[in-house]
């Protein structure tokens, strides 16, 4: 095909995420000439992040990267806030503009999809009469080899013993290769929840019971020396911040790419994608514009372009690039681009145990119970899977210094804190050494995240409103459930319930329970639920473009030099934390991406 322009790279990668770097890392090794665009800062020393965090009175997860990351969406109302939505519908979710993206400050669990959750559709609604079920255009088998790149690239330490025994078994989550490391070793609190749950059987109300087993997590933390990484030695800092990169971040892909002979280019904001005007029914993008944050404006150009940003700012850049009357990878009748947002909702319950179980030691997660992830029970409700947290009431009530004076019976209480023990139990000295002791030494916290299905209500458009380098904004319609269904209220029962029978199992006295609450200190199911981090769909896959934005790889039905990378593409969320999966999507589509630069 003969072009008439210059083409200035092979590729142009829209973000240097993992998804981003690790593309950009493999197409470069096969000769490719590339150029990431990032429209966040580079973190220039790693030891620097970590002393602002130290400094941090709030130690939340943004706290070691003031000034690099994207606005958040709760921020005050004074122009700032950076999604534009309902505040009744506040999704709970936000991200980085970063080099290296949202994996500087993820927990680091990287688990797969069960080979059921690639056909949800098929399994749980066989009618079609319910809305939300999508199969996905591949499935377990054609990721399955891609899953074990994806680990060895990454370098996860999981079980392989228990993933014969108990994954394989329930679920027919078999592998082909081991895992590249042994697991992180469990901590005594890990050992304490699997002598009191392994082998016993859990009933959700109304349903058939299911065989409970805590298991060691899979994640992306060396267990030993790996890809010149040092072994993880449990700082318990995961979230926000690996001081000692233990734990896989997509700068690790980053710098081999610019190793590879990468270009990058940071600050780049891109507003939006350019359409050669050829007349073809199915144009090529000719190339991408962004500006930087000093202002100036570029154009660049590419025989293709990869956009691997989230599932928020993918949808936004496509629907700022005019196409004829429509938009970007957007001619489907139903106009797909952005509709169909999900997260992983997270219920979390605080208790104390009978006993001491010593939290605060190790990652902040080393083992959890995964046997409720699937189940005929996905017609009516979403699965869930429950982390035992190493962390204490840390994303609770409070961390032990605690952050704020409250009312004995005010909202979210900060129980267990130092200014609880004293402003409101009076306690000082050694009675209150003595109770902070025994607190923090039997702190339980669990959290259950959910799956959800993709409701085309659930979406992101463009807001009115423009950020401060005049881009518009996104604006967001989100529900849990917006439809009358349930699907994710009737897993929060669920959860609820199984809360208390693992309550039940450490011993935790009535008083000593606490759930996640709203506002009004009720224990709420459609309030007082936390979002992960897990942005997903918004750009969904399919076998077909009537139903779908692009294809198993990710190319776009509309463009042919057009490929979305990341967690968009999913037309389901699983209840597996999408970042292996993104990685192993990512993996199946570099030889599909490398025949587009030929073309």
């Amino acid at each position: 095909m003969t072009r008439k322009h210059k083409i200035e790279f092979d590729v142009v990668i829209v973000g240097a995420g993992m998804a981003g770097a690790m593309a950009a890392y493999k197409l470069a090794m096969r000769g490719a000439k590339v150029l990431m665009l990032e429209a966040g800062d580079e973190v220039k020393s790693r030891e620097k992040l970590v002393d602002m965090y130290a400094r941090s009175s709030t130690k939340s997860p943004d706290s070691p990267y003031d000034g690099l990351v994207a606005p958040q969406p709760d921020d005050d109302k004074s122009g700032l806030q950076y999604y534009d939505e309902p505040p009744t519908a506040l999704f709970k979710s936000y991200y980085e503009r970063l080099v290296g993206g949202a994996t500087w400050h993820w927990q680091g669990i990287n688990i797969r999809m069960l080979p059921n959750e690639f056909k949800i559709n098929t399994l749980y609604n066989p009618s079609g009469l319910k809305k939300g079920y999508f199969d996905w255009p591949l499935s377990y088998v054609d990721l399955e080899p891609f899953y074990c790149d994806a680990e060895n690239e990454m370098g996860v330490s999981g079980s392989d013993e228990e993933t014969e025994r108990i994954f394989k078994k329930l679920f027919g989550a078999y592998r082909s290769r081991p895992f590249p490391m042994p697991p992180i070793p469990a901590s005594y609190m890990d050992k304490q929840y699997k002598r009191a749950l392994d082998g016993k059987m859990w009933t959700p109300p109304g349903e058939a019971s299911i065989p409970l087993a805590v298991t060691h997590v899979a994640q992306a933390k060396n267990s030993r020396m790996y890809d010149g990484r040092p072994a993880c030695d449990g700082r318990g800092s995961c979230i926000p911040l690996c001081p000692t990169k233990a734990k896989y971040e997509a700068i690790v892909h980053v710098e081999k790419a610019l190793k590879a002979g990468v270009l990058l280019r940071k600050k780049a904001v891109v507003t939006h994608l350019e359409v050669d005007p050829d007349g073809t029914a199915k144009p090529r993008i000719r190339g991408v514009h962004y500006i930087t944050w000093d202002g100036s404006r570029h154009f660049v150009s590419g025989k293709v372009i990869v956009v691997a940003a989230n599932g928020i700012e993918t949808p936004k850049l496509l629907l700022s690039s005019p196409w004829g009357n429509i938009t970007v990878a957007n001619s489907n009748k139903k106009r797909l681009v952005g509709k169909y947002l999900m997260d992983h909702p997270v219920k979390s319950s605080f208790g104390l145990a009978k006993d001491p179980v010593y939290p605060f030691r190790g990652p902040s997660t080393t083992s959890d119970i995964e046997t409720m992830r699937d189940g005929v029970f996905r017609s009516t409700r979403a699965a869930f899977k429950t982390s035992l947290r190493n962390d204490g009431w840390l994303l609770g009530p409070g961390a032990l210094r605690g952050s704020k004076f409250a009312a004995p019976n005010g909202p979210w209480r900060p129980q267990g804190t130092v200014l609880d023990f004293v402003v409101n139990g009076n306690r000082f000295g050694d009675d209150l050494r003595n109770q902070l002791k025994d607190h923090a030494s039997k702190q339980i916290l669990l959290n259950s995240a959910t799956d959800m299905l993709a409701y085309e209500e659930n979406a992101i458009t463009l807001s009115d409103y423009k950020d401060r380098q005049g881009i518009a904004r996104p604006k967001i319609s989100f529900c849990l459930d917006p439809i009358s269904d349930n699907y994710c209220l009737n897993a929060f029962k669920a959860i609820f319930s199984f809360h208390e029978f693992v309550f039940d199992a450490m011993g935790t006295a009535a008083d000593d329970r606490h759930h996640q609450l709203d506002k009004s200190n009720q224990v709420s199911l459609a309030a007082g639920w936390g979002g992960s981090g897990h942005i997903m769909g918004t750009t969904i896959m399919g076998n077909l473009p009537e139903n779908s934005v692009v294809n198993s790889y990710g190319k776009s039905w509309d463009h042919p030099n057009l490929f979305i990378l990341g967690s968009s593409v999913f037309p389901s969320s699983s209840t597996a934390n999408p970042t292996l999966t993104i990685a192993a999507l990512t993996l199946r589509s570099i030889n599909e991406i490398e025949l587009a630069i030929r073309e």
